[in-house]
């Protein structure tokens, strides 16, 4: 999330386990909300980090420039 603070615990055990928050709630010591992340929704997708390219996609060859190390 863009900090150098370390991991709470309960961070931790998520990513431990392969699992992201839908929800972060950040109260200071009186319970009062400080900050709030909230997921709006979610896609799920037939694959898990990689690319998912359309049926139809064609990798792209690149040619040979004669001078350029090829």
């Amino acid at each position: 999330m863009g900090r150098s603070s370390p991991k709470s615990a309960w961070e931790t055990s998520l990513a431990q386990h392969g699992f992201f928050p839908l929800r972060m709630v950040n109260r200071d010591k009186s319970g009062k909300e400080l900050t709030r992340m909230e997921a709006i929704s979610v896609d799920k997708q037939s694959c898990r980090f990689r690319i998912c390219a359309p049926a139809d996609y064609q990798p792209f060859q690149m040619p040979s420039i004669p001078g350029f190390g090829g």
